[in-house]
């Protein structure tokens, strides 16, 4: 599997495309760059050492059809259709099959290969892409410093403690919420003037 070659498909694919009007170009290409280094992360601290260059191809490609419906299955079919010369029938299998379920939260007997994923896509998600995302949904809908703020420390969103699969993960997902709250106090606080370094 070239993997080079293959990285250069992703760019081309998603690097200039945006999954949403609000969003910048090429959001989905970065999202699926970031996911493939946390998943190489997670690989390494849970000592899951099977099938990394599929694991990180399945990262790259996953949102390809992001903000189509259905866009697991046509992001699998899709990745499939780009890669059938580059990946074996097996490689292809695999990558088609993590591609397929990485939104797919209700599943209880999920292969590793598939857990590591889907906790990678999530885990970015949160932090300080949180930020960035709830920055740009906020301009779009016109909101104030203070309103954004609020939305940031609105617990009742999607949680996705309830859908991690492994320990470690859990750990990063309460450090990156603790994260945006702390700065979202902040910025509420600084929303209304108030100095607070006093």
């Amino acid at each position: 599997m070239d993997l080079k070659v293959i990285s250069e498909i992703a760019a081309k694919e998603m690097k200039t495309k945006a999954s949403h009007p609000f969003k910048e170009p090429g959001n989905k290409f970065y999202h699926g760059q970031r996911t493939a280094e946390i998943v190489k992360q997670l690989c390494n601290i849970i000592g899951y050492k099977e099938n990394p260059e599929i694991l990180t191809v399945a990262a790259w490609f996953h949102d390809i059809c992001n903000g189509e419906e259905d866009h697991e299955k046509k992001g699998a079919d899709k990745t499939v259709l780009l890669l059938q010369n580059l990946c074996s029938e097996s490689e292809l299998s695999d990558i088609h099959r993590i591609i397929r379920i990485h939104d797919d939260r209700t599943k209880i007997d999920l292969k590793t290969d598939e857990m590591i994923h889907q906790d990678a896509d999530l885990l970015d998600h949160f932090g300080s892409f949180e930020v960035w995302n709830y920055f740009q949904y906020a301009l779009k809908e016109k909101m104030s410093m203070t309103e954004a703020a609020y939305l940031l420390l609105d617990d009742s969103k999607f949680s996705a403690s309830d859908h991690i699969h492994f320990e470690i993960s859990k750990r990063i997902y309460k450090e990156k919420r603790a994260f945006v709250k702390s700065f979202a106090w902040r910025m509420l606080k600084e929303s209304k003037g108030e100095l607070c370094s006093l």
